[in-house]
């Protein structure tokens, strides 16, 4: 019991995230002999007590019981895009927000607003022409390249349509389909449409999100490394500026 109470106390103290050598150096010098194994361990169950959070990789810290979970507010144009797919194709599935949910991350924001569907690769051609006649005075695109870019930030409103990875991290939302954080923060640094995003901002970006809600960096990795971003990831959860 006084190794598992240490170990909170430790963990109570410190500003990040914490790896298990850093346990059994602060235990050695309160005293306390004990083995790599009893300390895996002791974190294991203090994880699925719910008094530690595991954070990446064998790295752990206490829970922030006061950030909330972020959760999109769908506007009535997601809602409306969302309805009319799943009408149309009930049985696939979709993930639709828009540019607004970033805004409280930014430093810098620009005056544009798009949105973004995610969809099963084999349905991406079909939703591209079924919103296209539905939306014919928006500017609407799928899988766009850099040379798109610029088209997507000229016309407001602009849709973009791009592949749902496979076990992306989503949540349901007054019955629509929205990506969580994690999947955002991933997402900003991977796909075109987000580069006005990359450089500083990004970092800026990354900053905000975690001192506004509670990030489950596992999660987030997971679907980082699914999309080869892993180390991208990785520089911006470490980065330490804008304190």
């Amino acid at each position: 019991m006084k190794i598992t109470e240490e170990i909170l106390e430790f963990a109570s103290k410190q500003q990040g995230a914490f790896n298990k050598d850093e346990v059994m150096q602060h235990l050695a010098h309160a005293g306390l002999d004990t083995s790599k194994g009893y300390v895996s361990l002791a974190l294991q169950n203090l994880v699925k007590s719910g008094n530690l959070t595991r954070v990446g990789w064998g790295r752990y810290k206490a829970p922030d019981q006061a950030k909330p979970v972020f959760i999109c507010n769908p506007s009535e144009d997601t809602r409306t895009i969302y309805t009319s797919l799943k009408s149309r194709y009930p049985n696939s599935n979709f993930c639709i927000w828009d540019t607004d949910e970033l805004l409280p991350f930014m430093h810098h924001v620009p005056n544009l607003h798009f949105s973004i569907v995610g969809c099963n690769a084999d349905l991406i051609d079909f939703a591209y022409d079924y919103l296209s006649e539905i939306y014919s005075d928006r500017f609407i695109v799928k899988n766009p390249s850099k040379e798109m870019r610029d088209y997507i930030y000229a016309k407001r409103d602009s849709i973009v349509i791009n592949r749902l990875v496979t076990r992306a991290p989503i949540c349901r939302v007054e019955g629509i389909s929205s990506p969580t954080l994690e999947k955002i923060l991933v997402d900003i640094l991977n796909d075109e449409e987000f580069y006005y995003l990359r450089g500083d901002e990004s970092y800026y970006v990354y900053k905000a999100a975690r001192d506004l809600y509670n990030l489950n960096e596992v999660m987030l990795l997971a679907y980082a490394h699914r999309r080869g971003k892993y180390e991208e990831i990785q520089e911006h959860l470490n980065y330490e500026g804008y304190d």
